[in-house]
């Protein structure tokens, strides 16, 4: 994610449920911001780009975007609708995909001191989805501000397509030794709020 919160806007209501082709969620609790935008689905198999700012109605990606005054802290939260894949609504396949994925890209030795990452299928969002537990430290030469990033994404079957596919997630960047932010609560209500939808 970008450093600068520019592209984004304040959340005007917590209250207020987001919309993005059919998937609606309520915003993560506290002082995030917003954006809707071109997703890369090409891009990073742990959090995707932000891509270029659009409309709603063009949109693929809905981001949340959290970030600390004085440092180099900051999180996101996100909704990405996938195009159709050839595993379906295949949980081994798509579990099998994904953690192809994920395991090239924390293979990344020349940007990572250290990756690691868990694929798991799960429940918990109200129907079976792979989720994936990462957690990546940058090597100190790596050409930008060294920061530890942690998260989970979950890939998950739509409900109404199930060939198409909705990513959702969340992740957090600090440097190294530095407190993270306080997100698990403020996107838990985030990912309830599409769990809901599911039942």
């Amino acid at each position: 994610m970008e450093q600068s919160l520019r592209p984004f806007h304040p959340v005007p209501n917590e209250n207020e449920r987001y919309e993005l082709q059919g998937v609606s969620v309520l915003p993560p609790q506290g002082p995030w911001r917003f954006a809707f935008a071109r997703g890369n689905e090409s891009g990073s198999w742990l959090d995707p780009a932000d891509g270029d700012h659009v409309a709603r109605e063009h949109a693929n990606l809905l981001k949340f975007a959290r970030m600390a005054s004085t440092d180099y802290r900051h999180a996101g939260a996100f909704i990405l609708i996938r195009r159709p894949s050839i595993v379906g609504a295949d949980m081994v396949a798509l579990h099998a995909r994904v953690e192809q994925g994920v395991r090239a890209e924390i293979r990344d030795r020349l940007q990572y001191e250290r990756a690691e990452a868990d694929v798991s299928v799960d429940r918990s969002l109200g129907r079976p989805c792979v989720r994936v537990v990462f957690h990546t430290m940058d090597r100190p030469s790596w050409p930008t501000v060294r920061k530890v990033r942690r998260g989970t994404t979950f890939w998950c079957p739509a409900l109404t397509a199930t060939s198409r596919f909705v990513q959702i997630g969340f992740f957090d960047e600090f440097p190294p030794g530095a407190e993270p932010l306080p997100i698990e609560e403020e996107v838990g209500r985030f990912l309830g709020s599409f769990a809901a939808s599911a039942s």
